[in-house]
């Protein structure tokens, strides 16, 4: 899946990785888990179509999650998301990457939790069948 791609990517960098450690989730984050953690989910795919039908590459958008009891800190850690993740192409596992892009960013807080939150959308163009 490419979501794991993006998961591996954001672990190679020194820079998110300096901030969450392992924290990147698929989908939900474990109970009483440790912050600042990353949560990431597909939310479409888009394939490519010929007459022949469908063909690669795909378009996939990953939705993730950065969180933080702090907003310095997960502001830190969109910066570093985002840095990591925009633009990048390459071998990632079984996936090449063609291209990965940042199209929106948006602040939220939690106020049950004291959580802070970054949403970040990226659309992901890859060789992974839809």
């Amino acid at each position: 899946m490419i979501e794991d791609a993006i998961r591996s990517v954001l672990l190679a960098d020194a820079a998110v990785s300096e901030l969450v450690a392992d924290r990147v989730y698929p989908l939900v984050m474990p109970q009483k888990g440790t912050l600042p953690a990353i949560v990431y989910q597909r939310i479409s795919t888009v394939g490519a179509y010929t007459l022949q039908g469908r063909t690669t590459p795909t378009t996939a958008r990953v939705q993730l999650s950065l969180m933080s009891t702090s907003f310095t800190q997960v502001r830190a850690l969109a910066a570093a998301a985002r840095s990591a993740l925009d633009a990048y192409s390459g071998v990632v596992g079984p996936h090449f990457v063609n291209f990965v892009e940042v199209v929106n960013f948006l602040d939220e807080f939690e106020t049950e939790t004291g959580i802070c939150r970054v949403v970040m959308d990226v659309r992901v163009h890859s060789n992974e069948g839809a």
